[in-house]
């Protein structure tokens, strides 16, 4: 199987951030307090954070458990999630394999209930280096994909130009 890397995995991201970008905004927007003259008080509670991982978790997790196997980026770039052995995996196997996609999105509930930026840090950073142990691994797998036993590859038939 012709393991998709680091690089064409970061473009796929982008895609699906480009996508999520619109429910999370419209998710903060409606469930944030209306404006009021102090502007702290204004700042969205823990619910809308908690929404909106609740939306990236359903979408990858769903999609990737699928029949296509992929968010709407892997597709655009023609990469799909498998087991070990090139099979679909179940939606439990990709909430498992997902935890990356939405942890930062947890670490910013977390920094509004601990009122302090360092839940969001932390786990910003836990998600990129998990994330970035795809170009450092043989069949190119985050610590997510090790832990749900799940490979990231070429769709069968599109294989970019050397890989052949």
């Amino acid at each position: 199987m012709p393991y998709a890397g680091f690089w064409i995995r970061v473009v796929a991201s982008l895609i699906d951030s480009l996508i999520l970008i619109v429910p999370t905004v419209l998710i903060v927007w409606f469930a944030s307090p209306p404006m009021a003259a102090d502007l702290e008080q204004a700042q969205p509670g823990i619910l809308p954070w908690l929404m909106v991982a609740a939306v990236e978790w359903i979408y990858f997790a769903g999609l990737e458990s699928s029949e296509s196997q992929a968010s709407i980026g892997k597709r655009i770039v023609n990469i799909v999630v498998t087991d070990a052995e090139g099979q679909r995996i179940p939606f439990s196997v990709a909430s498992m394999r997902a935890w990356p996609m939405y942890l930062p999105t947890l670490g910013v509930a977390l920094a509004v209930l601990a009122d302090t930026p360092a839940a969001q840090v932390l786990t910003g950073l836990a998600a990129f280096v998990s994330c970035v142990a795809v170009a450092f691994t043989q069949r190119k797998q985050g610590f997510h994909d090790m832990m749900a036993n799940c490979l990231v590859v070429y769709k069968t038939g599109s294989l970019p130009a050397g890989n052949g």
